[in-house]
């Protein structure tokens, strides 16, 4: 039971991440961009959520 809660949780939290960093405006893009020296290329471009 707890092995299958952890796999869970595990992948909701990939899943989170991804989204974070799929999304233009996420924070974690934003920190991973910036600690790695390069820049967004897809800045300004909303690629999973709408544009609000």
């Amino acid at each position: 039971m707890l092995k299958v809660l952890l796999t869970l949780l595990l992948g909701a939290l990939l899943a989170v991440m991804l989204f974070d960093l799929l999304n233009g405006a996420g924070a974690l893009a934003r920190i991973y961009f910036a600690f790695g020296g390069t820049s967004w290329p897809l800045a300004g471009n909303c690629i999973v959520l709408p544009c609000l």
